[in-house]
């Protein structure tokens, strides 16, 4: 499948093409190596057969050509790539898209072993379609490629949650907002992302809003993290009447 960018210009040098991507924060390298369906096809016995990586320090084996679905901010560490003969590993596997820091490793290509926060240390650039959302793994042996997977990151975005404002229930929507008096006895009751079937890890803090306070009102925010990473809010005004 070609490289798709908005410009590119190209040669042809030993073996590998140098694209200059053009991009609005400016001139982008990287060099993309030629690498034929040839390689890959069958089930020979130097292909690739399973990628195993950590996700949140749990082991998951992806299997060739197969996608693992993680969240936007997961931390994921790859451990190896077994081949289809049985116990024989791939000498690398590289995650197209890591910043791979070069003192950390002195084979900037090989990532194995690498701690990826997916919320940071990605390139979108890398990204397939340049969506930000599917990278590649390439697992390898020199310059020969035994097989790829997939990564894709899933964003998290609340659907609703239910407050309890003195025992009334009350669904509310990212954005929304609700008012309630300073006596009133406020729970978060529920919290419904679109993380179904995924360690959802989701938090929430009620943070005050001190510089927006007025006499007899004051604002509050209860924001919503998957890990670190906040992705909604809701804002909740109390008020003495």
């Amino acid at each position: 499948m070609p490289l798709k960018v908005k410009k590119m210009g190209q040669f042809l040098c030993f073996g590998v093409i140098v694209v200059f991507l053009f991009l609005a924060d400016g001139l982008f390298f990287l060099p993309w190596e030629l690498v034929t369906e040839a390689q890959e096809n069958g089930e020979k016995e130097n292909s690739l057969k399973t990628l195993v990586v950590e996700v949140n320090g749990h082991p998951r084996e992806v299997p060739r050509g197969k996608t693992l679905r993680v969240v936007w901010g997961d931390q994921i560490r790859i451990i190896s790539a077994v081949l289809m003969d049985g116990g024989q590993v791939a000498e690398y596997v590289n995650l197209q898209g890591f910043r791979t820091p070069r003192s950390v490793t002195p084979h900037p290509e090989n990532d194995v072993g690498d701690l990826v926060d997916t919320g940071k240390a990605l390139m979108r650039g890398w990204s397939l379609g340049g969506a930000g959302i599917r990278y590649r793994f390439l697992a390898k042996t020199g310059t020969y490629l035994h097989g790829k997977a997939y990564l894709e990151l899933m964003k998290p975005q609340l659907k609703y949650t239910v407050l309890r404002i003195n025992g009334v229930r009350s669904v509310l929507h990212p954005d929304d907002s609700v008012t309630a008096k300073g006596s009133d006895t406020v729970k978060v009751e529920q919290v419904v992302t679109n993380l179904d079937g995924l360690d959802q890890g989701v938090t929430f803090r009620i943070v005050p809003l001190e510089d927006r306070a007025k006499k007899g009102k004051k604002p509050f925010e209860i924001r919503f993290f998957r890990r670190k990473y906040e992705f909604a809010k809701i804002s909740l005004l109390l008020e003495d009447l």
